[in-house]
C-alpha cells in the first residue's frame, strides 16, 4: 500500500485495475502501518493514499494458527490475509516476509507487488 500511493506509477495502476476488476483488501494494521510510514517518508503521498483506500476492501483482523516463521507484529497481516480468504498477500517487506515470496500459506500465496503482477498475466488478467 505504501509503495502504490505514489500517483501515476505502474503500482498505483495496479491497484486501480485490481479494483476495478476484482477486488483488493487490507486490514486496519496494514492501513495504520502504511499510513504512519508514509508521514515519516513520504507525506506528499498521503493525499493519494486516501483516495485509494477509498477503493480497497476492509477485512477484519483475525488469529488464524500459522506454520510460518514471522515476527510477532507482521503474523496479523498474513492471519487476516488467510481470514479472508485472498488468493494473493502482496507486500514489499523483504525483511520480513521476503523468505516466503513464493510460497502458499493456507491458500494464500506471499509475493511482491512484480510477483502478483507476473501471477495475474499467467493467469490472462492483465
Amino acid at each position: 500500500m505504501f509503495s502504490a500511493a505514489k500517483a501515476g506509477t505502474a503500482l498505483a495502476g495496479l491497484v486501480e485495475l485490481l479494483t476495478q476488476n476484482g477486488s483488493a483488501v487490507t486490514s486496519a494494521l496494514a492501513v495504520l502501518e502504511a499510513r504512519r510510514n508514509l508521514i515519516e517518508k513520504r507525506p506528499g503521498w498521503v493525499a493519494e493514499f486516501d483516495r485509494m483506500l477509498v477503493r480497497v476492501d476492509l477485512v477484519p483482523e483475525a488469529t488464524v494458527p500459522l506454520e510460518v516463521e514471522l515476527v510477532a507484529k507482521d503474523r496479523p497481516i498474513l492471519e487476516a490475509a488467510v481470514n479472508a480468504r485472498c488468493t494473493h498477500l502482496v507486500t514489499s517487506d523483504r525483511r520480513h516476509f521476503g523468505h516466503l515470496y513464493g510460497c502458499v500459506v493456507e491458500g494464500v500465496k506471499v509475493v511482491s507487488l512484480v510477483g502478483l503482477a507476473e501471477d495475474l498475466v499467467r493467469a490472462g488478467k492483465l
